[in-house]
């Protein structure tokens, strides 16, 4: 028998390329106005690649470079291209567990809304499995979080890059109820996070009415029993958040965020999100708790509204305000940015 010879696949390669315009008002004499000294510029570029290998393994990489004075200023430039993601993704049968999606390599994690466990500032190297048993969804993630000076390291919440070797081991578990879709709840332990710090939580999401005021609402809470340092730090942290209002023209989201005075919070969350420059660090985050503005940490009482207007074609403006107090408990502001 003759054999079908099917032809050789290509491998599909993504390239952006950004060039990224900054104007700092702190950074020139007058602090009020804006000046040609003000600004300064990164370029970046981002390259994402992934292969289907057989119909149960499937690679992933991605590689990111950025260069300029603005990126330079906040010491997040490239030296060459660096690995963001690089990944086995598959299927595995394994002891106990039985059959279980597999995740092998550089990789991000994220547990609810990212207040216990987020990578979102950088990919871990390590292993997660995903599996059902007993009508339940378990999560098991054991990871090397990267440490030290490159682009791809850690910084803690002061902005210091994290030294010396770190694990992080998580679990999570979760189930949907009410149709599986409408009502979710999980519960989520992070055994080891940045250091020795040690959390708990639960999360949820909720359906509450089919039209389009106030559709969801989505919570979080967490609790710390270890600090980095390894120091006791019995708190708590609550964040809540709701669509207000969900149309074709309009999308308004607002949360709060509140903590006790001895919550410990960690390097590896949603509020130590990625950035390549410190306005970024302050403007472009997935929350408002932990916005970073000089000495002032946004650390407690928390309000955050957001609102999309599609006004013209199919891309919004995005309005955003939030405020709350710093981590002494005075007063951070008020915080406002328009996008498009």
């Amino acid at each position: 028998d003759l054999e079908e010879k099917k032809p050789a696949e290509g491998l599909p390669i993504t390239i952006d390329l950004k060039h990224v315009q900054e104007i700092d008002s702190t950074v020139g004499r007058d602090l009020d106005e804006l000046n040609w000294s003000d600004r300064s510029y990164y370029l970046r570029a981002d390259i994402a690649t992934e292969r289907q290998i057989d119909e149960n393994w499937k690679a992933s990489l991605k590689l990111i470079w950025v260069s300029g004075a603005a990126a330079a200023r906040a010491v997040r430039e490239t030296d060459t291209l660096a690995i963001r993601e690089l990944n086995l993704q598959g299927k595995v049968d394994l002891p106990i567990l039985g059959e279980s999606a597999f995740t092998l390599g550089r990789q991000f994690v994220k547990f609810g809304y990212g207040f216990l466990l987020d990578t979102d500032f950088a990919a871990v190297d390590g292993v997660r499995v995903d599996v059902k048993r007993f009508g339940l969804n378990w999560t098991y993630v054991g990871a090397d979080i990267p440490t030290g000076n490159a682009f791809t390291d850690y910084r803690d919440l002061q902005g210091n890059p994290l030294t010396g070797t770190d694990g992080m081991f998580g679990l999570r578990v979760s189930r949907g109820f009410l149709g599986e879709d409408r009502l979710k709840l999980a519960v989520s332990w992070l055994y080891t996070g940045e250091r020795n710090y040690k959390a708990y939580g639960a999360d949820l999401s909720l359906r509450l009415l089919g039209g389009n005021i106030l559709p969801e609402v989505r919570a979080e809470w967490v609790r710390s029993y270890r600090d980095p340092a390894n120091n006791p730090a019995d708190g708590n942290l609550y964040h809540i958040e709701a669509d207000i209002l969900k149309t074709d023209r309009i999308d308004l989201i607002a949360s709060y965020t509140d903590k006790s005075s001895n919550f410990a919070g960690h390097a590896v969350t949603v509020y130590n999100p990625f950035y390549i420059t410190n306005t970024e660090r302050l403007f472009l985050r997935p929350v408002a708790f932990g916005a970073v503005a000089g000495a002032s940490v946004l650390a407690d009482k928390v309000i955050d509204l957001k609102a999309d207007l599609k006004i013209f074609g199919k891309s919004p403006i995005s309005l955003r305000w939030f405020t709350g107090d710093d981590q002494n408990g005075n007063d951070f502001g008020d915080v406002f940015t328009v996008a498009y």
